[in-house]
């Protein structure tokens, strides 16, 4: 049964450089953060879980810019790739 969520708002991090403030808010205007590093996937509160240093650490890359893919579905901001997060997101 598909989840109601509707198109993710998309963020071309590989076309448009997100640099770590408007990253992190975007981060924070969230109400979970999932995040892919590896084959591991992390998922926290943005809100209460992190401070900024550590929640930039988990989204931006070594450029200093938001990793990619990112986008947001329903309230879930996602940033990396996991075939398995996605599944969750959408199935």
């Amino acid at each position: 049964m598909p989840k109601s969520i509707t198109q993710p708002e998309h963020l071309l991090a590989n076309k448009i450089k997100i640099h770590q403030a408007q990253a992190i808010a975007l981060a924070r205007e969230s109400s979970a953060v999932w995040v892919t590093k590896g084959k591991k996937l992390i998922k926290l509160d943005p809100v209460s879980a992190a401070s900024d240093e550590a929640l930039a650490k988990l989204i931006l890359g070594r450029s200093g810019t938001l990793r990619a893919p990112a986008f947001r579905a329903g309230e879930v901001f996602m940033v990396g790739f996991s075939e398995v997060a996605y599944g969750a997101l959408f199935d």
